[in-house]
């Protein structure tokens, strides 16, 4: 059997809670100054950059241009597991005091072979490296963006708001305006603005405006935050078949890694495989940030979260079981990556301290990058979008630790 990854003797994770994690990975900002009459004023603010000694880059922990299929000396394996072939290759980060393993996972139901990463200490964190390709992260934003937050998901803007008429990216490329309507005959729609807009009562409200506001949407049974369970019975935008393709294959590839490596994995082998019928897509701006949260909201526990990232490069952090429990991996996940919280991990704090909006997304962008859905990709350019999915089943299931977010606030995902 393949040993357990386990730090190296002398090897030390870095020892801080996700609190302290946190509060040094945000987002902070420095006075700038100016002179005016010979004395010194504050002029604004800038943004800090973000401190790389305290973040895992995976890309830059390979050998350039490898992995472990192709690194020779130092890789282990072949060994199959569950008709997966595994590859892989130790490597150390040594500021960080972590030893990480990049795995190769070849099944033959898919078109390239999965690239796993796993930290020694965090049983149960699996982070695939390019999930999805540059054609299918625009086709998975395409869909968050035209369809799944129009009607019937709910999202953050119906609070404020309340309901939106279908088409809410469109009308913000457009121009429209959302007309209220309120006892009018054309009701709630989108509209092109008109001259007298400014003193309407109530005014109407830009697309732009509303698009730049929009924070979450669900996937599925929406969740009711105030009694904590899935609302099985609503209306529900479904998960896209390829959306949920993914994140099966993911875990496949994920499972296949624990066995190999001892860890307890959530489904028995006897299970089918991961089929997530619900999930959250969290829209991410500068400055925004998801706190240490837990999603234990979910009747059957065994099953997995796997949360796909699109556009602009983002901090995941990852605990333990306690928000103050020692022991944290901060990991930079770029568009297509995909992260597998199983088996312990998944009832680990986690989140999303920093997003790193002033990076764009360097994977969808170039000239004529998208093509047709040009937009999209220039949508990317300045957001971060994870689409976290899980299996609900049949039952909702009270419980759960309710996400704080800077801008995000109800609305766990990673």
């Amino acid at each position: 059997m393949l040993a357990q990854q386990a730090p190296r003797r002398g090897a030390r994770p870095p020892r801080a809670s996700p609190r302290r994690v946190e509060k040094a990975l945000k987002l902070r900002k420095e006075p700038t100054f100016k002179r005016r009459n010979g004395r010194q004023i504050v002029s604004g603010h800038r943004d800090l950059p973000l401190d790389e000694r305290l973040v895992v880059d995976l890309d830059a922990l390979l050998p350039a241009g490898g992995g472990a299929a192709e690194a020779g000396a130092g890789a282990g394996g072949p060994r199959e597991v569950d008709g997966v072939r595994l590859t892989w290759l130790d490597v150390r980060h040594e500021a960080l005091g972590l030893d990480l393993r990049c795995w190769d996972a070849a099944d033959p139901r898919r078109r390239a072979p999965a690239r796993v990463w796993t930290l020694a200490g965090h049983e149960g964190l699996y982070v695939v490296r390019g999930a999805l390709a540059p054609p299918e992260q625009l086709d998975a934003a395409a869909q968050v963006l035209h369809e799944l937050c129009d009607p019937p998901a709910v999202t953050n803007l119906h609070r404020e708001v309340g309901p939106l008429p279908p088409g809410l990216f469109e009308a913000a490329g457009a121009g429209a305006v959302l007309d209220l309507g309120r006892g009018g005959a054309g009701g709630v729609r989108w509209r092109p603005p008109r001259d007298g807009d400014p003193g309407a009562d109530p005014p109407p409200l830009p697309a732009r405006e509303l698009l730049s506001r929009l924070r979450w949407t669900s996937i599925g049974p929406p969740f009711d935050w105030t009694r904590r369970q899935y609302l099985l019975g609503a209306p529900r935008r479904e998960v896209p078949p390829g959306l949920a393709a993914t994140a099966a294959e993911a875990y496949r590839a994920c499972r296949a890694v624990g066995k190999a490596l001892g860890w307890g994995v959530g489904l028995p082998d006897d299970d089918p495989g991961f089929s997530p019928d619900a999930g959250l897509v969290n829209y991410y701006r500068a400055g925004d940030a998801l706190m240490a949260h837990r999603d234990d909201a979910e009747a059957d526990m065994r099953q997995p979260i796997v949360a796909l990232s699109l556009g602009c490069p983002g901090v995941f952090v990852k605990g333990g079981l306690s928000r103050d429990d020692e022991g944290v991996a901060a990991v930079l996940v770029r568009s297509g990556d995909a992260v597998v919280l199983d088996g312990v991990a998944r009832r680990a704090f986690h989140g999303v301290p920093r997003v790193l909006c002033e990076r764009g997304c360097p994977e969808l962008a170039g000239p004529g990058a998208g093509g047709e859905r040009a937009a999209v990709a220039e949508y990317l350019q300045r957001v971060r979008v994870s689409v976290s999915l899980r299996r609900v089943g049949g039952a909702g299931g009270p419980g759960g630790a309710l996400a704080q977010a800077g801008g995000l606030t109800g609305s766990a995902g990673a």
